[in-house]
């Protein structure tokens, strides 16, 4: 999944305020044969079963010891070297959602700051 945002604003004040934030303006995306959509429920299951145990051995090693870690790769390097791909697959994976989340999240923060600037008029 492939994502872009088109998020434009004015060149403004160094700090955001609800008045600069509400002036942001967007486009709605318009959807093609191109258009990448989230998987549907159904398509979770199976890219569940590839990136989640991965997420969860990430996590695994964030509470792992740097000396504990040296020992996984001096005993288990094959295993280590595709924990660590796979990390970065995982990685990749996850990134064009969190860029979504992102773009999505900015567009509600702007368009409660609009509401609020309505609400007041």
């Amino acid at each position: 999944m492939n994502v872009e945002t088109n998020t434009t604003a004015e060149a403004g004040p160094a700090t955001a305020t609800p008045e600069s934030i509400a002036g942001l303006m967007f486009e709605p995306w318009v959807r093609d044969e191109t258009t990448a959509e989230p998987p549907s429920n159904e398509e979770w299951k199976a890219l569940g079963k590839d990136h989640l145990p991965i997420v969860r051995l990430a996590w695994i090693t964030m509470f792992s010891t740097k000396a504990k870690l040296v020992e996984g790769f001096v005993d288990h390097q094959d295993m280590m070297m595709r924990l660590t791909e796979d990390c970065r697959h995982s990685v990749e994976f996850f990134r064009s959602f969190v860029t979504l989340l992102e773009a999505a999240e900015v567009r509600l923060l702007v368009a409660a700051s609009a509401s609020i600037d309505e609400a007041a008029a």
